[in-house]
């Protein structure tokens, strides 16, 4: 390597992005905002890595300084930054760079299993994903407004829970991720699935109790043989990094998520929701320097 090759490699910046299992939304939207980076930031080489742990993973290793942006929940961004919930002790570290799109809550089970309610989980076999995550959270909070006693946990990622059900291993699984979840997609061409809603009663017991969650609705026909709305609730996706990361650069990448959403949209429509409306939902932590001046910018107000 000559001596300009060495001053060009020192110039670089990598950025890691933690997401989640692969075959999930983070992992795939992570995927799309590492190619943006690289493709619109001079000096940046960024990469997307599968962190199973998702959340619960991310939030420790920005902290450590292990990865430099990661893709959180809104629940786990809220209990990572104060403490608590999963969180023995808080990571002050951690700052936001933007709130995204919704990821509703899919109940899935085959149709042929003839479970039609979440009542009908009691005793049955649950994929709930990783212990301490957002997905398990949600399950657990889900069977407690409904009064469910039982259930036998599988701690699998997204990809082994569609597998799962396919083969018969599970009886159930619980995704969160923007609409569509391309392996659920996969799933239900092959397979005729049901997604079990979430009475009204039951979704404001479970929202009650966690405020940083909102009801949302998984509309028809986002999935083969799903003919009618499918009420859930939904975390927020919040795009996060640490404290010491440069002003400048978190001011970059705002910017270029803002502004760049069409391109983000063509990995995963939920890429459009990377918009300056949805930039502030469900966030009380603290943003970074960065992304607080652009956002001040255009007249959006940040914790």
């Amino acid at each position: 390597m000559g001596l300009s090759d060495s001053a060009q490699a020192a110039s670089k910046k990598y950025i890691t992005m933690g997401t989640a299992s692969a075959g999930g939304t983070f992992y795939i939207v992570g995927g799309g905002i590492a190619n943006l980076l690289n493709k619109y930031i001079p000096g940046v080489e960024a990469v997307a890595k599968v962190t199973p742990g998702s959340s619960a993973e991310n939030i420790p290793a920005l902290e450590k300084k292990n990865i430099e942006m990661a893709t959180c929940t809104s629940d786990q961004v809220y209990f990572g930054y104060k403490g608590g919930a999963m969180y023995k002790n808080p990571y002050p570290s951690v700052r936001v760079i933007m709130s995204s799109y919704s990821a509703p809550l899919h109940f899935i089970v085959l149709a042929k299993s003839g479970i039609k309610s979440i009542k009908e989980l009691e005793g049955k076999k649950i994929a709930m994903g990783a212990r301490g995550s957002t997905q398990e959270k949600m399950a657990l909070e889900t069977f407690k407004a409904y009064g469910l006693k039982e259930w036998n946990p599988y701690r699998l990622t997204i990809a082994e829970t569609i597998n799962a059900l396919r083969d018969g291993t599970v009886d159930a699984g619980n995704p969160p991720a923007g609409v569509p979840i391309s392996t659920v997609m996969d799933l239900a061409s092959t397979h005729d699935i049901r997604i079990l809603p979430i009475e009204e009663i039951q979704l404001e017991m479970v929202l009650k109790e966690n405020p940083y969650w909102s009801k949302e609705i998984i509309p028809a026909n986002s999935y083969r043989g799903q003919t009618q709305d499918v009420p859930t609730f939904a975390y927020y996706t919040v795009i996060v990094t640490y404290k010491d990361m440069d002003e400048k650069l978190i001011y970059d990448i705002t910017k270029l998520l803002i502004e760049k959403n069409d391109e983000l949209a063509k990995v995963h429509p939920v890429g459009k929701e990377f918009t300056l409306k949805n930039a502030t939902k469900g966030i009380v932590s603290p943003f970074h320097p960065g992304a607080k001046k652009y956002f001040a910018e255009k007249g959006v107000q940040t914790p």
